[in-house]
């Protein structure tokens, strides 16, 4: 459906950049998928440099008669992405992450945010706050508990991509299980994804769609393997509104399928939904700067309560 709408717009005068690029930061997810949305690459001369910090705060605490979960952290991911084009159609890139994870210190400030919106959450008024757990129980008893991580090498993408039309790619994407530091947080085995997206105007010149569509496959692997899904898909949908000169706003919403299943926990058995959206600012000739947040549209799932966005990308 997305791309049917898609095919229906005008392909040309398309701006250089499009909607910034997103994947799911719950562990549970990242450590299970090479899926995320991957924004239309434009064709061009040189390198493509970007470089995107995503810091989140998420508590997820779920207690089931099959078993319990409990995730109280902020997890900061520091992505470096590098492309180049062979030819006209194809391009390379490659992400290198830099992530951690702790206690934090931002529960008091979401509570104060969802307070705002009139948000009670009585699982974080019984938490204490910037205090890092991540363990659970699984319904034939095994427990298990992670531990907190100190920056480190994070599980390396790399992506070939083909254009199929002004406007219109296809991409397979592998993740490579490069990630360092304790367990719980990186790849066991390496992961596919294949993704189409499709970039667009929609009826005038200063708003641009972008949606696409993917497909995803990881072996099972490690202790969790019962449980996990091997085949994957995600969906997403936005609109970047060119507001002023060359500054924008976005908001981008993301499907992501279970990465999980049999647990009876939500929050490993759901689907992520998260919503991302902010500012596209374009400062002088400069690199354009993204700056923005992700918000949690299906709170049972993975996709955590909020994420910072803020990166620079040329």
């Amino acid at each position: 459906m997305l791309l049917g709408l898609g095919l229906t717009l005008a392909t040309t005068g398309l701006p250089a950049q499009g909607l910034p690029g997103w994947r799911p930061i719950n562990p549970t997810m990242t450590s299970r998928s090479a899926l995320g949305f991957d924004p239309v690459v434009t064709a061009g001369r040189g390198w493509r440099i970007g470089l995107q910090i995503d810091h989140a705060n998420m508590l997820e605490a779920q207690d089931r008669s099959g078993g319990d979960l409990v995730l109280d952290a902020e997890v900061t991911r520091l992505d470096l992405r590098l492309g180049h084009d062979l030819g006209a159609r194809w391009f390379v890139q490659g992400v290198i992450p830099l992530e951690a994870a702790d206690g934090g210190f931002l529960d008091s400030f979401v509570d104060w945010w969802h307070g705002i919106f009139g948000f009670s959450e009585a699982r974080r008024e019984q938490r204490p706050r910037n205090t890092f757990e991540y363990d659970f129980t699984l319904p034939d008893g095994s427990n298990v508990a992670y531990g907190q991580s100190g920056v480190r090498l994070g599980d390396i993408r790399t992506t070939v991509g083909y254009r199929l039309a002004p406007g219109w790619q296809a991409a397979l994407t592998v993740a490579l299980p490069t990630g360092q530091g304790p367990a719980g947080y990186s790849m066991e085995t390496a992961a596919v994804g294949l993704t189409t997206t499709y970039r667009g105007r929609l009826g005038f010149d200063r708003l641009t769609y972008e949606g696409g569509l993917g497909v995803g496959y990881t072996p099972a692997a490690g202790n969790l393997r019962q449980w996990q899904r091997t085949w994957l898909a995600s969906a997403a949908s936005g609109l970047r509104f060119r507001a002023v000169g060359r500054q924008s706003v976005y908001a981008n919403v993301l499907f992501h399928s279970a990465t999980y299943q049999g647990t009876t926990l939500p929050s490993l058995d759901g689907p992520d939904l998260s919503l991302d959206f902010g500012f596209l600012l374009k400062p002088g000739n400069g690199p354009e700067i993204v700056a923005g947040m992700v918000e949690d549209l299906y709170p049972f799932g993975p996709a955590v309560d909020m994420v910072f966005r803020l990166g620079v990308r040329w």
